[in-house]
């Protein structure tokens, strides 16, 4: 078990757009998106995805905060679409492969509940 819970995996199984985009879009814009040192950015993000998916437990945020971070440089693959081709290639290459598995690990989800249709 994660830090999403199960009444977060239920919230986190509504979301559209998924966790994983919400974050990415926080991510990408004010105040977080100029911030270089990590724990100010995954502090950022993790407060960003709190705001805007307020039902989830205190932990369960932070754990998408981290993948934000971790996956800074599939920034432009990821931007439009966390599920998309492009943004999984990319998190499967390194420096940037640990990306899913730590946030599996994490939040104790899989990826598929993140993506309706996964690739």
């Amino acid at each position: 078990m994660g830090a999403c819970d199960n009444p977060d995996r239920i919230v986190l199984g509504q979301l559209d757009p998924n966790a994983r985009q919400i974050a990415a879009d926080c991510g990408l814009t004010t105040p977080c998106e100029n911030l270089i040192d990590e724990t100010a950015f995954t502090d950022c993000v993790t407060n960003c995805v709190n705001q805007r998916v307020a039902a989830l437990s205190s932990g369960c945020p932070s754990c998408y905060g981290e993948y934000a971070w971790c996956s800074l440089d599939c920034e432009n693959d990821c931007a439009t679409d966390s599920c998309g081709i492009d943004c999984l290639t990319c998190l499967s290459t390194a420096p940037n492969d640990p990306c899913m598995p730590e946030l599996t690990q994490c939040t104790g989800r899989t990826m598929s509940l993140d993506c309706r249709d996964p690739t």
